[in-house]
């Protein structure tokens, strides 16, 4: 039961009062903004977005997915703040972390890491812990000695809980480490209970590694086995290694942020679950990031927002940064709402479509991040955030810039998180498909990448059938490609689940390749799971252009509308393409699941252009007509009896 309510909780991003982080309070708006009604605001906003439907964006269908291992269960990629993908530059090494293969002996807590020197075409294997503990929720980077080449040379360091053999609960965590040759393996078991032993649980977030030598990562002081009575306290602990050249293994210190936070009713702390850290490449410019309503805050800041620490000196001091003033970001301003309980909007920070941070090439911290509108700010209720009916939410990157704060939006999506029943064993909670943002940086952290799961609005409403999208930004020269949908076409379209994004990326000449997994059930949440390494999501230096242009290509893509009659059908579809120019049009039959069923090309001319697809000899269902001209497609709803 316990490992549910760490999924529930750690999902839903809050933990203020557990009916709060069950239930977000969906609505449909009955304020204002700006003398325009909450149906305004909707469609303005709809238009305003570059791609709606993964139809309007790029595909690349270059992509493949090569199985690279399994797992004995779903909890391995359960949570995507964990450090499950890696990539090393310097000895061009891509290494996953997770709980062993299926088919190995031993139990289901055994930690493994698959790396591949080749970019990801062949891969091998190294078990990194012992059957004496249960390991869980993996996270693992690449520590590389200075000067080195060899992958043969570098260290793997891996981290996170461990769960007691006997039913006790969380009960610690395991730090390992493994030369990447296989030998001077580590193995360290730290029980909450030894002497001498800090008391600390889920060290396992933002796992982090730079080039000064340091390994990184992020626990806390939440006691897991007594939530149900309220979390009353939190403190989060950034734990850094230093490598020991006698032991080869890592040397650890561990540095304390308690938090502020607000506390509700109940007396429980009103923030997130999660906290943070990012580091420049070097190591030299850290922060610390928690979430959450800071105690004494006034009433434009009494929401969730990042509450930031920041470091110069590789960590040995730290200075707490002043509060965002969000009020200032037009960005953010005009994409957040009153809500019926609270007149003045506030943005919320929350988690449950992801997070994560990094540093770019001049040292300014960068948050990939969902921002929802703050539902109340009753004492009792700062943890609720308000969901548009109909969906539609928004991604940014908010980052600091000369010692303020700004943004830009990634992306929007139009499908909320899917609650999947038929992953879950009997009596078990629904198994969540969120969006899962991510963030990644390419060497010099001149260049940034997000990427994301969405589905397709046309088919689905939920998160169920979950396209690979990613985006990149050019800080240096404020240049961004579009929002790219890379599965969406391809053999691999609407089933891509529990993605992770490698913290680096591979830069080959001008061509910047994203690393990404994804991981499939094969039935229930404790069957095993397939790791499959995604190849050819990349952007080139040609991808990134003014930020400005791709509001105008946006605008230029409504370039055909589409009817379809009659509906229901029974013999034949009728299929009208209104085109504004000559061209040439694809017009296809999917079913219910997104799988082809017919296709045709047609020639337009400028105007009505019609065609037909016989259907007596279908089965009787929903199916979907879609056209595509010029890269844009439009997506009719038609019933088949």
């Amino acid at each position: 039961m316990k490992k549910n309510l760490l999924v529930s909780i750690g999902l839903a991003a809050t933990f203020a009062a557990s009916a709060q982080v069950a239930t977000e309070a969906k609505l449909s708006f009955e304020g204002t903004k700006n003398g325009k009604t909450t149906a305004d605001y909707y469609t303005a906003q709809s238009a305003s977005v570059i791609k709606k439907t993964p139809e309007s964006s790029v595909t690349r269908a270059a992509v493949n997915q090569t199985l690279i291992g399994s797992s004995w269960n779903i909890y391995t990629a359960l949570v995507s703040e964990s450090t499950c993908l890696t990539y090393n530059p310097e000895v061009g090494m891509l290494m996953m972390t997770h709980r062993q293969n299926d088919d190995k002996t031993g139990h289901s807590g055994i930690i493994q890491a698959t790396y591949s020197t080749d970019g990801g075409a062949n891969w091998s294997e190294h078990i990194v812990s012992n059957e004496a503990y249960w390991g869980r929720y993996p996270s693992g980077v690449i520590y590389n000695p200075q000067g080195n080449t060899n992958p043969n040379e570098a260290y793997g360091a891996f981290y996170g809980p461990i769960v007691s053999q006997g039913g006790d609960g969380w009960v610690g965590n395991y730090w390992t480490s493994i030369k990447m040759d296989g030998t001077n393996a580590v193995d360290t078991a730290l029980y909450n209970d030894s002497t001498g032993v800090k008391y600390q649980n889920m060290a396992r977030v933002t796992a982090t590694s730079t080039t000064d030598g340091k390994v990184r990562v992020v626990g806390d002081s939440i006691d897991w086995n007594n939530t149900d009575n309220g979390i009353l306290e939190y403190t989060a602990y950034l734990n850094t290694g230093t490598f020991n050249e006698s032991t080869k293994g890592f040397d650890y210190e561990t540095t304390s942020f308690v938090s502020d936070f607000e506390l509700d009713g109940a007396g429980e702390v009103v923030g997130s679950v999660f906290s943070y850290t990012a580091w420049s490449v070097d190591g030299t410019i850290g922060y610390f990031i928690m979430l959450g309503v800071e105690n004494g805050a006034d009433a434009n800041h009494r929401t969730f927002l990042p509450i930031v620490w920041k470091s110069n000196d590789s960590g040995a001091s730290w200075t707490k940064q002043a509060a965002m003033d969000w009020m200032d970001i037009t960005t953010i301003t005009d994409r957040i709402l009153p809500t019926s309980a609270l007149a003045n909007a506030r943005p919320f920070f929350t988690t449950a479509n992801g997070f994560d941070a990094t540093v770019d090439i001049n040292g300014e911290l960068h948050l990939a991040c969902e921002i929802s509108s703050q539902f109340s700010d009753h004492q009792d209720s700062l943890a609720y955030t308000a969901v548009l009916n109909p969906y539609v939410s928004f991604f940014y990157d908010v980052h600091t810039k000369n010692g303020a704060w700004d943004a830009i939006v990634i992306d929007s999506i139009y499908t909320s998180s899917y609650d999947n029943s038929d992953w879950s064993d009997s009596g078990q909670d629904p198994i969540t498909v969120d969006a899962r943002l991510q963030m990644s940086r390419n060497a010099d952290g001149s260049k940034i990448f997000y990427s994301w799961m969405t589905s397709n609005i046309d088919f689905v409403t939920e998160n169920q059938i979950p396209d690979l999208y990613a985006k990149g930004w050019d800080v240096v020269n404020n240049l961004e490609t579009v929002a790219t949908n890379f599965t969406g076409g391809t053999a691999f379209e609407g089933f891509n689940f529990f993605s992770y994004m490698s913290d680096m990326t591979i830069t080959e000449g001008s061509t910047f390749t994203i690393p990404m997994t994804v991981s499939i059930p094969t039935d229930k949440q404790l069957d095993p799971m397939q790791h499959f390494y995604v190849s050819g999501i990349e952007f080139t230096t040609e991808d990134f252009i003014d930020p400005s242009v791709l509001s105008v290509k946006n605008t230029e893509a409504i370039n055909h509308s589409l009817a379809v009659f009659p509906n229901p059908a029974t013999d034949n579809i009728n299929i009208e393409v209104s085109a504004q120019n000559n061209g040439t049009a694809t017009v296809e039959l999917l079913n219910v699941v997104g799988q082809l069923v017919d296709t045709q090309s047609i020639n337009l001319n400028a105007g009505v252009n019609r065609t037909n697809i016989e259907v007596s000899n279908l089965v009787s269902g929903v199916y979907f007509v879609r056209v595509t001209v010029n890269g844009v497609s439009s997506t009719s709803r038609v019933i088949v009896e």
